[in-house]
């Protein structure tokens, strides 16, 4: 064996491992392993042939498409078995947006100094204990208090934060010969292309009917609508119990009266009724 060959043989051992001890703390570890061990002391298991026969008998009772499930769940719990590279991407410099905030923290704090000191009002003196003492007896009445507010102002006006939004610009912003003069349009940020886009969403540019756009489109195989086929079809992914299944599904559109049991079934969830 090689030496890529040897990695890759590693990683799919610490894998399974990994794999092996998250379904452990799965919810519904425990009713599987049960019923998995019913089974395996059951005659159906021929000790001859251990392996065969209980595989065969996995698929007969339906264990094995619950334990398809299940790591079909902890898949896609798992977000690192499904991170892309994103090491082209460059970090976006936020040095200038964090300037800003500083400054604007700077005149807050000193527009609160000010009017203490208008106010005669100091902000680091300790309460003594008699007024500890008054201020946590009488800590329900104090919203009921009639007090002159009228000597206090705003720290800010709200049009003073908006001139500081318009202010902010990114240095490394280049705005096109053709560009409109947007206000807010001076904060770089990276978005895909109309072509990354259709890549993207392939999926849903081969004209396939989607329901819900249109439930008047036309049906196959004499269906009076589509969604008395997608009902249908629903009915029968929900019959084979395969999460994965469910999830394709669901792409194009699920009826009102199995959307429920449908993303159960793709969430491994337990609809519980209202008590």
């Amino acid at each position: 064996m090689n030496e890529g060959t040897l990695e890759n043989a590693s990683s799919l051992e610490k894998t399974a491992r990994r794999l092996t001890d998250d379904i452990q703390s799965m919810s519904n570890y425990r009713a599987l392993y049960n019923e998995i061990q019913k089974l395996v002391a059951s005659s159906i298991v021929n000790k001859g042939d251990f392996k065969n026969s209980l595989v065969a008998a996995l698929k007969d009772n339906g264990l094995e498409t619950e334990i398809r499930n299940t790591v079909f769940h902890w898949t896609r719990s798992r977000s690192s078995l499904h991170s892309r590279s994103v090491s082209h991407i460059q970090a976006a410099d936020l040095g200038y947006l964090k300037k800003t905030q500083i400054q604007w923290e700077r005149r807050i704090q000193k527009s609160l100094n000010s009017t203490c000191s208008e106010l005669n009002i100091p902000l680091a003196r300790i309460r003594s204990t008699i007024d500890r003492d008054e201020l946590a007896e009488k800590w329900n009445e104090l919203s009921t208090y009639d007090m002159d507010l009228s000597q206090y102002r705003p720290l800010y006006a709200p049009k003073d934060f908006l001139d500081v939004l318009f202010s902010i610009r990114d240095p490394s912003f280049k705005k096109q010969l053709d560009e409109l003069n947007w206000d807010f349009s001076h904060i770089q940020i990276s978005v895909k292309t109309l072509a990354q886009l259709r890549r993207m969403y392939s999926e849903l540019s081969q004209g396939l009917p989607l329901l819900g756009i249109n439930p008047d489109m036309p049906a196959t195989e004499g269906f009076p609508n589509l969604e008395a086929e997608r009902t249908h079809i629903g009915e029968k992914v929900l019959n084979s119990n395969h999460a994965p299944i469910a999830q394709e599904f669901l792409k194009r559109g699920s009826p009102r009266a199995l959307r429920g049991r449908i993303w159960s079934l793709v969430l491994g969830s337990v609809i519980k009724d209202n008590v």
